[in-house]
């Protein structure tokens, strides 16, 4: 590693480390010298960028939302958002990286940077509703959205109200008035004694085995709930 004084086409100059072979470094010390330096260079691409019209972005991403199974849609808004940007905050809408596909998301390469906005994709007129909300904006729309994803999309909905029907069915074990209410481990240690939020409590011989065999039969249920989803897929 060594530092270099470089000198930018706009007339700053900075101090950089830079590391690797020593021609490597050479060749990166020329294309910096023919670059505005990155203060410069932000600055004019805010101005370019300002220039733009207001592009909406759609496009389905590859991981589901909080619920597991609800995927998410996202907005991205770029172009010329300075002058409008306490508008678009107030529509939700926050400053941070533009979330790619799957092989994009895998890159090491940054991604872009722009009014980003998340949403569950619940029914169909999620995605258009959300449109129609940016109209004060009046944004050039771009849907990357294709119909196999709605497709696979329906298909992935439709798997899960199946499995979630199927799990549905499938009696719940009856949690018993004894039971621990607090942090508990699990553990019943000997003269039928548990802690409880650090607290350590008293069980009598009935109230243990109900939660023993109440512990039992909610491990059943879930292992069953897991096989019936399995079967559905």
């Amino acid at each position: 590693m060594a530092k270099y004084d470089i000198t930018h086409t706009c007339g700053h100059s900075r101090t950089v480390a830079l590391y690797g072979k020593h021609n490597e470094r050479e060749r990166k010390i020329e294309w910096m010298a023919n670059q505005d330096c990155p203060s410069c260079w932000a600055a004019k691409k805010r101005e370019s960028d300002a220039l733009k019209p207001i592009t909406a972005t759609i496009s389905l991403l590859p991981f589901p939302g909080a619920c597991g199974h609800v995927p998410v849609f996202q907005i991205a808004l770029t172009g010329g958002t300075e002058p409008r940007k306490e508008e678009i905050k107030s529509l939700g809408y926050k400053w941070g990286d533009i979330s790619g596909n799957f092989m994009e998301m895998l890159s090491f390469s940054s991604h872009q940077k722009g009014w980003v906005r998340k949403i569950e994709w619940i029914t169909d007129d999620d995605v258009a509703a959300s449109i129609v909300a940016l109209a004060p904006l009046n944004p050039k729309v771009v849907n990357n959205i294709k119909p196999w994803d709605v497709a696979l999309l329906k298909k992935k909905q439709a798997m899960h109200e199946s499995q979630e029907a199927a799990v549905s069915a499938i009696p719940r074990p009856e949690r018993p008035a004894c039971y621990p209410v607090g942090g508990w481990n699990g553990k019943i240690y000997g003269g039928f004694r548990i802690y409880v939020d650090g607290e350590e409590v008293r069980l009598n011989k009935a109230d243990a085995q109900a939660i023993v065999a109440y512990q039992t039969a909610m491990a059943a249920y879930q292992e069953a709930c897991v096989k019936v989803r399995e079967q559905v897929a």
